[in-house]
C-alpha cells in the first residue's frame, strides 16, 4: 500500500526529531524510545522516556493562487512524551520544542523505495508544550508531557 503525503510527513517528522536527538546527544534505546502506538507504552516498563508522533486535525486544502494548481494544507501533530521522571519527561519534550522553534524547514522524505529520500521542506509554525495532569494517573502517565506543532505544506495539486 502507498503512502499518502500526510503518512510521508508523520515518518518524517520522526525520523528529524530522531536526527535532533541525536546531535544534543540523546540516544535512543538508552535515553527514551519513539514507539509507532499508545498500546505499545502501555504495554512498555517506564525504564526511560517514550514518545509518541500521532496526526492531529488537517485543515482542508487552500488554494494558494487563483487558478493555479499550488495549495497550502496546515497539519497538527502531537509528540507525547511519557517520562520516565519528571525532569526528564519535561527535559525531552522542551529539547523537541526547541527544535520546532528553530526556524528549521522539515525535510520531507518519499520512502516507496524503502529509503528515505528527501523530496520537499514544510514549514514549521505554533509549536508549544504542555505537561498533562491527571488527578489518578497509571504509571506512564505520572509524567506526561505534550508538544503540539503545526506543519504547513504547500504543494502542486493533481491535475483532473
Amino acid at each position: 500500500m502507498a503512502l499518502t503525503r500526510k503518512d510521508m510527513i508523520e515518518q518524517s517528522l520522526q525520523d528529524w526529531i530522531r536526527s535532533y536527538l541525536i546531535t544534543v546527544g540523546l540516544t535512543e534505546g538508552t535515553q527514551y524510545r519513539l514507539e509507532d502506538t499508545y498500546s505499545q507504552v502501555m504495554q512498555s516498563p517506564m525504564d526511560m522516556s517514550i514518545m509518541v508522533v500521532t496526526q492531529g486535525e488537517s485543515d482542508p486544502s487552500v488554494d494558494m493562487e487563483i487558478g493555479g494548481p499550488l495549495a497550502q494544507k496546515r497539519h497538527i501533530f502531537h509528540v507525547d512524551v511519557f517520562g520516565s521522571g519528571e525532569k526528564t519527561g519535561k527535559g525531552l519534550a522542551r529539547t523537541v520544542e526547541e527544535l520546532f522553534e528553530s526556524g528549521s524547514r522539515l525535510p520531507l522524505k518519499s520512502y516507496s523505495t524503502g529509503v528515505g529520500v528527501v523530496i520537499d521542506s514544510l514549514r514549521i509554525s505554533n509549536a508549544y508544550h504542555a505537561r498533562l495532569i491527571y488527578l489518578d494517573p497509571d504509571e506512564w502517565r505520572k509524567y506526561h508531557n505534550v508538544v503540539q506543532v503545526t506543519v504547513i505544506d504547500e504543494f502542486n495539486r493533481p491535475a483532473l
